[in-house]
């Protein structure tokens, strides 16, 4: 399954979009995950969003999209994202990586991944652990768990 944008290329469930420092992305980057509907899901300061591919596309400057090599895990994780989605009650900062209420994007696609393998797969760390996940993290330590498909400016 494939969702096109008008800009020519194609996400599939489970695609991350990460965009880096920048004036947009409140100066530590920015990431999100396409859902199974194709709508793009993230939160931000001012609350968690959803929005079509074009939409974020638009929004956003310098998007990467970081494809995991698993194409089944991606889309339980996209999967995931939806139910965790719901959870969301505000922007936050919270260390825990359990409070699913207090959020922040990195934290939000962590919980994604974890909570529908029932293990982590990005940092080999729990859910217990308390720290701030920063976006880069997709962009330095996932290589050759998820691979760069191409930045879009």
């Amino acid at each position: 399954m494939t969702f096109p944008s008008r800009y020519g290329f194609y996400l599939r469930p489970g695609d991350i979009l990460y965009s880096g420092k920048n004036k947009h992305t409140w100066g530590v980057g920015h990431v999100a995950i396409v859902g199974t509907d194709g709508l793009v899901r993230h939160v931000i300061p001012y609350g968690k969003q959803t929005n079509s591919i074009d939409v974020y596309f638009t929004n956003f400057v310098r998007v990467s999209v970081y494809r995991h090599k698993d194409k089944q895990v991606a889309h339980e994780a996209a999967e995931m994202s939806a139910i965790l989605y719901e959870e969301i009650e505000r922007y936050s900062l919270h260390p825990s990586l359990r409070n699913l209420k207090k959020n922040h994007c990195t934290k939000y696609i962590w919980q994604s991944f974890f909570y529908s393998q029932g293990k982590d797969l990005l940092l080999n760390v729990s859910d217990n652990c308390l720290f701030i996940i920063s976006p880069c993290l997709f962009k330095y330590a996932t290589k050759g768990t998820f691979k760069r498909l191409l930045t879009f400016n």
